[in-house]
């Protein structure tokens, strides 16, 4: 029974107001196919370079260390030993 209020209203009333209020409100959504076309496709390409950027993060490779930089262990003397 909520609709007949709507049409029954005369324009001065706080719900009449209130509902064209909210027409205009939403009159920033109609867009032509154009627009549309244009809004799909910068909404697509946010979501691939955010997409993207994630992979890149989540899969990095640790820096690995070249031979110059590792440490090499130092022999035991039970190795020092043998190899004599």
């Amino acid at each position: 029974m909520m609709w007949r209020k709507f049409l029954t209203c005369e324009p001065n009333c706080a719900t009449y107001k209130r509902h064209n209020r909210m027409k205009r409100l939403f009159r920033i959504f109609e867009l032509t196919k154009n627009e549309q076309r244009v809004v799909l496709i910068v909404m697509l390409v946010l979501l691939a370079v955010a997409f993207i950027g994630y992979e890149r993060r989540a899969h990095r490779n640790p820096v690995q260390m070249t031979s110059a930089t590792e440490p090499s262990p130092s022999p035991s003397p039970v190795e020092t030993e043998n190899g004599q």
